[in-house]
């Protein structure tokens, strides 16, 4: 590793460790109940930190003012100094005194790693405009869900899906009146905004997850407006998407982890981000894309030889869409690339209909090349087996 890239890596894993800082205040300041327990369970490798579970407790009565440096002061060193070459699961556990947090942490090296972990830590500050308007989205719709009782409490689940770093999709599991009867007063604002900032921490995964939320309202005499507790938000374990190949299914998640690290760093020009990667490696990729993101769905009726074989999965379909990405122009193989990093990193619905019409047109060559006898369809070739394909996709090479 160069000194640029021990430096670049460094500064990643300080930003990790400060958005991790972040994310902790940002729950831990509106609380002032004494006794109140907040704990966040992540998997950190070597600098990589993953949320995995969020829980919180209520406490007793009301305490003063808490401020952020006595915390940020006690948590830097974990963050950024032991969790630096530890892989594994680590418990911290922030109880609320009189005027401050008191943090307990615990470590677990000998758990294995979740598929969602990321394992390459981001320099990435902030949080992406969309993936807050989006959390924002959800929880307003999940808390105009759960009215609580005059004097009562409350309860609702609800699921969220993920891929990446957005949230594509929520469903709810259920609500029930624990607690008081009469007629029930809504969550506020600042509840649908609690809630959000629970959300985002779980954008930082890899992969299709769900994230399980189960959340309490309780109206208390005197209060004019219920308050919320998220009693726990923890990720789902998934049901394996391979079947028959796990080796596949490892160099698939490891290069699919890289390309979004980079995406998430800002580098959003798929030529350039792409060039890095050999059509053996992207053969690959684009074969874990079929499986775990359903993208096969473009491409059934278009496509169908290639949509069978893809979806099988395994290094041997991999191998075999390598061969024929070998047989097509470059010009179209990187407008091909570009558009399937589109639905990659930002899902399918992120193309606009001339995008989605190319990568169609595209997929139609490789299965028209599939279809004919390799002397026609060789690199160099093609303009004279399929002219009118070539002029469609040209303007859109880069």
């Amino acid at each position: 590793m160069t000194g640029p890239e021990r430096a670049a890596q460094e500064d990643a894993r300080l930003a990790e460790a400060e958005a991790a800082l972040e994310l902790v205040w940002d729950l831990a300041k509106g609380r002032r109940e004494v006794g109140s327990r907040l704990v966040f369970t992540f998997w950190a490798h070597d600098g990589a930190l993953t949320l995995l579970r969020y829980e919180e407790q209520s406490g007793r009565r009301a305490g003063l003012p808490a401020n952020a440096e006595p915390l940020t002061r006690q948590l830097r060193p974990v963050f950024v100094d032991y969790l630096r070459g530890h892989i594994g699961e680590v418990v911290l556990t922030l109880t609320r005194a009189e005027s401050n947090w008191t943090v307990d942490y615990d470590a677990n090296s000998a758990s294995t790693r979740p598929p969602e972990a990321k394992t390459l830590p981001v320099s990435r500050r902030g949080t992406p405009a969309q993936s807050l308007v989006k959390a924002l989205e959800v929880a307003t719709r999940v808390v105009r869900l759960m009215p609580v009782p005059p004097d009562g409490i409350s309860s609702l689940r609800a699921e969220i899906m993920l891929v990446d770093d957005r949230i594509i999709h929520w469903e709810h599991r259920g609500f029930q009146v624990l607690e008081g009867e009469g007629s029930p007063r809504f969550l506020s604002q600042e509840a649908v905004e609690r809630l959000a900032r629970v959300l985002l921490p779980f954008t930082h995964g890899v992969g299709q997850r769900t994230v399980s939320l189960d959340l309490e309202g309780t109206q208390r005499k005197g209060e004019p407006i219920p308050r919320v507790q998220i009693t726990e938000a923890r990720i789902l374990t998934p049901t394996p998407p391979y079947n028959e190949d796990p080796e596949f299914a490892v160099e698939y998640r490891a290069l699919h982890e890289e390309i979004l690290c980079r995406w998430r760093e800002g580098v959003r020009d798929g030529a350039e981000l792409l060039a890095r990667y050999s059509v053996e490696e992207l053969a690959l990729w684009y074969v874990g894309g079929m499986l775990t993101r359903g993208a096969g769905l473009l491409f059934e009726a278009a496509s169908p030889t290639v949509t069978r074989v893809l979806t099988r999965g395994g290094t041997e379909a991999a191998g075999w869409l390598r061969t024929a990405l070998f047989r097509i122009p470059k010009a179209e193989r990187a407008v091909f690339n570009n558009l399937w990093l589109k639905v990659q990193m930002e899902g399918a619905e992120a193309l606009s209909r001339a995008e989605k019409n190319k990568l169609l047109l595209l997929m139609n060559r490789v299965e028209w090349l599939v279809r004919s006898p390799p002397e026609q369809g060789r690199e160099g070739n093609t303009a004279r087996c399929c002219p009118s394909l070539l002029q469609e996709v040209s303007g859109w090479a880069r």
